[in-house]
Protein backbone atom coordinates (compact mmCIF):
# COMPACT_ATOMS: atom_id res chain seq x y z
CA UNK A 1 0.00 0.00 0.00
CA UNK A 2 1.35 3.69 -0.80
CA UNK A 3 2.04 5.79 2.45
CA UNK A 4 -0.11 8.68 3.40
CA UNK A 5 2.74 11.26 2.98
CA UNK A 6 2.94 10.02 -0.71
CA UNK A 7 -0.49 11.10 -1.64
CA UNK A 8 0.62 13.99 -3.89
CA UNK A 9 2.43 11.54 -6.13
CA UNK A 10 -1.17 10.01 -7.04
CA UNK A 11 -2.73 13.71 -7.44
CA UNK A 12 -0.52 14.42 -10.45
CA UNK A 13 -1.61 13.44 -13.67
CA UNK A 14 0.19 10.03 -15.20
CA UNK A 15 2.09 10.61 -18.35
CA UNK A 16 1.23 7.53 -21.14
CA UNK A 17 2.06 8.05 -24.79
CA UNK A 18 2.61 11.41 -24.06
CA UNK A 19 -1.39 12.48 -22.75
CA UNK A 20 -1.91 13.09 -19.13
CA UNK A 21 -4.20 10.68 -17.33
CA UNK A 22 -5.35 11.82 -14.29
CA UNK A 23 -6.22 8.60 -11.96
CA UNK A 24 -8.42 8.37 -9.11
CA UNK A 25 -8.91 5.46 -6.40
CA UNK A 26 -10.32 4.65 -3.16
CA UNK A 27 -8.42 2.39 -1.22
CA UNK A 28 -9.71 0.48 2.25
CA UNK A 29 -8.24 -2.42 4.45
CA UNK A 30 -9.26 -4.59 7.36
CA UNK A 31 -7.02 -5.78 9.96
CA UNK A 32 -7.48 -9.46 11.58
CA UNK A 33 -8.16 -10.33 13.52
CA UNK A 34 -9.52 -6.98 15.25
CA UNK A 35 -11.89 -6.38 12.55
CA UNK A 36 -12.82 -10.12 12.13
CA UNK A 37 -11.97 -13.45 11.28
CA UNK A 38 -12.81 -14.86 7.96
CA UNK A 39 -11.61 -13.86 4.76
CA UNK A 40 -14.79 -13.15 3.17
CA UNK A 41 -15.96 -10.72 6.09
CA UNK A 42 -12.47 -8.69 5.69
CA UNK A 43 -12.95 -8.22 2.31
CA UNK A 44 -16.33 -6.94 2.53
CA UNK A 45 -15.08 -4.48 5.50
CA UNK A 46 -12.11 -3.14 3.08
CA UNK A 47 -14.61 -2.71 0.73
CA UNK A 48 -17.05 -0.58 2.95
CA UNK A 49 -13.71 1.02 4.03
CA UNK A 50 -12.96 2.43 0.44
CA UNK A 51 -16.15 3.64 -0.29
CA UNK A 52 -16.18 5.89 3.28
CA UNK A 53 -13.05 6.86 1.96
CA UNK A 54 -14.69 9.24 -0.69
CA UNK A 55 -15.78 11.24 2.47
CA UNK A 56 -12.33 11.41 4.17
CA UNK A 57 -10.21 12.78 1.40
CA UNK A 58 -7.45 13.53 3.17
CA UNK A 59 -6.41 9.70 3.41
CA UNK A 60 -5.09 8.21 0.43
CA UNK A 61 -6.61 4.68 2.49
CA UNK A 62 -9.00 4.00 5.12
CA UNK A 63 -9.13 1.05 7.74
CA UNK A 64 -12.63 -0.22 8.18
CA UNK A 65 -14.27 1.29 11.38
CA UNK A 66 -17.76 -0.44 12.56
CA UNK A 67 -19.04 2.92 12.84
CA UNK A 68 -19.23 2.91 8.59
CA UNK A 69 -22.04 0.83 8.88
CA UNK A 70 -23.88 3.29 11.37
CA UNK A 71 -23.27 5.47 9.05
CA UNK A 72 -24.60 4.10 5.92
CA UNK A 73 -27.47 3.27 7.82
CA UNK A 74 -28.14 6.74 8.76
CA UNK A 75 -28.09 7.77 5.98
CA UNK A 76 -30.58 5.28 4.05
CA UNK A 77 -32.92 6.49 6.47
CA UNK A 78 -31.93 10.04 6.03
CA UNK A 79 -32.82 9.34 2.24
CA UNK A 80 -35.99 7.60 2.46
CA UNK A 81 -37.54 9.87 5.05
CA UNK A 82 -36.80 13.25 2.93
CA UNK A 83 -39.39 11.40 -0.08
CA UNK A 84 -41.95 12.44 2.32
CA UNK A 85 -40.86 15.00 4.66
CA UNK A 86 -42.65 17.84 2.43
CA UNK A 87 -46.28 16.16 2.14
CA UNK A 88 -45.66 15.04 6.25
CA UNK A 89 -44.89 19.29 7.17
CA UNK A 90 -41.39 18.25 8.77
CA UNK A 91 -39.72 21.32 6.73
CA UNK A 92 -39.77 24.56 7.99
CA UNK A 93 -37.95 28.02 7.02
CA UNK A 94 -36.46 30.23 8.91
CA UNK A 95 -35.50 34.28 7.33
CA UNK A 96 -32.04 35.57 9.07
CA UNK A 97 -32.66 38.98 8.95
CA UNK A 98 -30.01 41.93 8.29
CA UNK A 99 -30.51 45.67 10.18
CA UNK A 100 -29.31 48.77 8.46
CA UNK A 101 -26.99 50.34 11.19
CA UNK A 102 -28.81 54.09 9.54
CA UNK A 103 -32.14 53.33 10.27
CA UNK A 104 -32.63 50.08 12.06
CA UNK A 105 -34.97 49.10 9.00
CA UNK A 106 -34.35 45.36 7.30
CA UNK A 107 -32.04 45.84 4.24
CA UNK A 108 -32.24 42.31 3.31
CA UNK A 109 -32.46 38.45 4.57
CA UNK A 110 -31.97 34.81 3.88
CA UNK A 111 -33.86 31.62 3.75
CA UNK A 112 -32.87 29.20 5.76
CA UNK A 113 -33.90 25.39 5.66
CA UNK A 114 -34.99 23.26 8.52
CA UNK A 115 -35.95 20.29 8.90
CA UNK A 116 -36.94 18.00 12.45
CA UNK A 117 -38.22 14.56 11.75
CA UNK A 118 -40.23 13.07 14.35
CA UNK A 119 -38.00 10.45 14.73
CA UNK A 120 -34.50 11.45 14.24
CA UNK A 121 -35.46 14.98 15.35
CA UNK A 122 -33.44 17.85 14.19
CA UNK A 123 -31.10 17.73 11.11
CA UNK A 124 -28.72 19.80 9.77
CA UNK A 125 -28.98 20.70 6.01
CA UNK A 126 -25.01 20.20 5.78
CA UNK A 127 -26.15 16.42 6.04
CA UNK A 128 -29.42 16.06 4.53
CA UNK A 129 -28.54 18.23 1.29
CA UNK A 130 -26.19 16.30 0.01
CA UNK A 131 -27.90 13.60 0.50
CA UNK A 132 -31.18 15.09 -1.66
CA UNK A 133 -28.74 15.94 -4.20
CA UNK A 134 -27.02 12.85 -4.42
CA UNK A 135 -30.55 10.58 -4.56
CA UNK A 136 -32.74 12.70 -6.07
CA UNK A 137 -35.01 15.24 -4.04
CA UNK A 138 -33.27 17.80 -4.59
CA UNK A 139 -36.06 19.20 -7.17
CA UNK A 140 -38.59 18.75 -5.23
CA UNK A 141 -37.42 20.24 -1.99
CA UNK A 142 -36.20 23.36 -4.09
CA UNK A 143 -39.00 23.99 -5.69
CA UNK A 144 -41.19 23.47 -2.24
CA UNK A 145 -38.56 26.13 -0.80
CA UNK A 146 -38.80 28.82 -3.46
CA UNK A 147 -42.71 28.67 -3.28
CA UNK A 148 -42.95 29.09 0.21
CA UNK A 149 -40.74 31.77 0.32
CA UNK A 150 -42.70 33.29 -2.57
CA UNK A 151 -45.72 33.00 -0.59
CA UNK A 152 -44.35 34.71 2.43
CA UNK A 153 -43.01 37.94 0.47
CA UNK A 154 -46.83 38.45 -0.64
CA UNK A 155 -48.06 37.85 3.02
CA UNK A 156 -45.41 40.36 4.20
CA UNK A 157 -46.07 43.04 1.23
CA UNK A 158 -49.77 42.31 1.89
CA UNK A 159 -49.81 43.46 5.74
CA UNK A 160 -47.12 46.29 4.71
CA UNK A 161 -44.02 44.31 5.66
CA UNK A 162 -41.10 45.17 2.83
CA UNK A 163 -37.76 42.93 2.48
CA UNK A 164 -35.82 44.63 -0.24
CA UNK A 165 -33.55 41.37 -1.22
CA UNK A 166 -34.34 37.75 0.02
CA UNK A 167 -31.39 35.28 -0.76
CA UNK A 168 -31.89 32.06 -1.44
CA UNK A 169 -29.60 28.60 -1.76
CA UNK A 170 -30.74 27.02 -4.95
CA UNK A 171 -28.85 23.49 -5.34
CA UNK A 172 -26.52 23.58 -8.55
CA UNK A 173 -28.71 20.94 -9.61
CA UNK A 174 -31.58 23.01 -10.03
CA UNK A 175 -29.86 25.49 -11.97
CA UNK A 176 -29.47 22.72 -14.81
CA UNK A 177 -33.00 22.05 -15.29
CA UNK A 178 -34.05 23.15 -18.76
CA UNK A 179 -37.21 25.16 -17.57
CA UNK A 180 -36.38 26.21 -14.17
CA UNK A 181 -35.61 30.49 -15.48
CA UNK A 182 -39.04 29.77 -17.16
CA UNK A 183 -41.02 27.86 -14.15
CA UNK A 184 -39.57 30.87 -11.71
CA UNK A 185 -40.97 33.91 -13.78
CA UNK A 186 -44.24 31.89 -13.48
CA UNK A 187 -44.24 31.27 -9.98
CA UNK A 188 -42.94 35.29 -9.00
CA UNK A 189 -46.08 36.15 -11.42
CA UNK A 190 -48.28 33.84 -9.47
CA UNK A 191 -47.48 35.23 -5.88
CA UNK A 192 -47.23 38.94 -7.57
CA UNK A 193 -43.79 39.35 -6.07
CA UNK A 194 -41.08 42.06 -7.74
CA UNK A 195 -38.24 40.26 -9.41
CA UNK A 196 -35.59 42.30 -7.89
CA UNK A 197 -36.61 41.09 -4.36
CA UNK A 198 -34.76 37.79 -4.65
CA UNK A 199 -31.65 36.61 -5.05
CA UNK A 200 -30.54 33.21 -6.08
CA UNK A 201 -27.27 31.82 -4.94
Amino acid sequence: FPSHDRQGEYQQPQIINEKAIHIRFNLGYSIAPDDGQSGKNLIHQARQAARNQQQHPQHIMLRYDQRFIASRKLQYEISNALYSAIQQNQLSLAYQAKLSLNDCKVSSAEVLLRWHHPELGNISPAIFIPIAERDGQIQEIGWWVIRQTLKQLNTWAQSGLTVPQLAINVSAIQFQELEFADNLIKLVAEYECEPQQKHLS
